[in-house]
């Protein structure tokens, strides 16, 4: 049996463990844990004290769970990188490198040489001689304070990735969503920002990417405001709203009727372009934070909205059952043991 692998997800709000083993297209979940982020930290990651307290805080999350492994992948937002998919012909990879780093200039608002730059193969047509790849960039200080972080916990960094890279390869080589047959589009509701994926059935790879500035934090400062609540109580009542159900969809429905106008926004642009239908959404991440998410979703755009089925390569077991009302919101980090 292969030991369980190890990935940590740093967030805006929460920073994310998970230790699972995958074998035979499955992922048996060993442990999985949240603790608060260093509030702040994607803005002085570069400094020795945030540093230092991250570093602490990953730490004690590793120890609450009782993970020994020392090795660990790393995931980070798409709200604090860069990332595009694009058509490129098929090239020798010098040639390809040459090629990224000139196009790179058009949606990397920063000198590309303060960046770290990756790039992954998304699907090859040998006969047309083209190449879907999709281009990834991160601030070099950012990305080095990150490393940092983590080696200060005492642990080895293995690889660093975006949400989008875990999740393009999710989809494209671990899961057979089912019975979808169109393209259909992740929904990834993030703290600052959310992302939409869309992706391609035939193919299983991502196709289209975009970012809108629209995320959990704009609903729970709507709920805050809206009610005069504390932080705490908005996320409370967010998950749980019991009674209060009728007055919380109330409260918080401009940022999702704003959040439901974008997603039908990308994926009208999307259809225009590439003339192929999409028909379902599947949400992750911060949504399973807001009670009823999906249905309201739905509601507030032209699609139907479900959590991602990560129940088809997610083995039953006590720690899937634990989180299972947020179980998406670890889709990132688990995606990253997948490899």
């Amino acid at each position: 049996m292969k030991p369980p692998l190890f990935a940590i997800e740093i967030n805006e709000s929460v920073t994310r463990i998970a230790s699972a083993r995958f074998e035979n297209g499955v992922v048996f979940l060993e442990s999985i844990g949240t603790i608060d982020t260093e509030p702040g930290f994607f803005t002085t990651a570069d400094t020795s004290i945030t540093q230092q307290k991250q570093a602490h805080i990953i730490h004690t999350l590793c120890a609450d769970l009782k993970i020994t492994t020392k090795h660990v992948n790393i995931v980070i937002p798409d709200a604090v990188s860069y990332a595009q998919v694009l058509e490129t012909p098929v090239l020798s990879e010098a040639d390809l490198v040459s090629s990224i780093r000139y196009q790179a200039d058009e949606f990397i608002p920063m000198k590309v040489e303060d960046t770290y730059l990756d790039l992954e193969i998304l699907k090859q047509d040998t006969d047309a001689g083209k190449l879907d790849i999709l281009i990834v960039a991160a601030p070099r200080k950012m990305v080095d304070g990150i490393y940092r972080s983590v080696e200060l916990a005492g642990l080895t960094p293995a690889r660093l990735e975006t949400e989008v890279s875990a999740i393009s390869r999710l989809v494209s080589e671990v899961m057979q969503v089912k019975p979808v047959h169109e393209g259909y589009c992740i929904l990834n509701v993030g703290y600052s920002a959310s992302s939409l994926y869309v992706i391609d059935t035939n193919t299983s790879a991502l196709v289209f990417y975009k970012t809108c500035k629209i995320g959990f934090d704009l609903v729970l400062r709507e709920i805050m405001t809206n009610l005069n609540i504390s932080k705490e109580a908005a996320i409370a009542l967010l998950a749980e709203p019991g009674a209060r159900r009728s007055e919380v969809v109330t409260s918080i429905s401009t940022s999702l009727k704003e959040l439901g106008h974008e997603v039908d926004r990308l994926v009208e642009a999307y259809t225009r372009r590439f003339s192929l239908p999409v028909q379902h959404i599947f949400s992750i991440n911060f949504s399973s934070y807001i009670s009823d998410f999906n249905r309201l979703m739905t509601s507030f755009t032209n699609y139907q909205v479900e959590s991602l089925p990560l129940n088809t390569v997610y083995v039953p077991n006590p720690v899937v059952k634990a989180f299972s009302s947020e179980i998406t919101g670890f889709a990132s980090v688990v995606s990253s043991i997948t490899v």
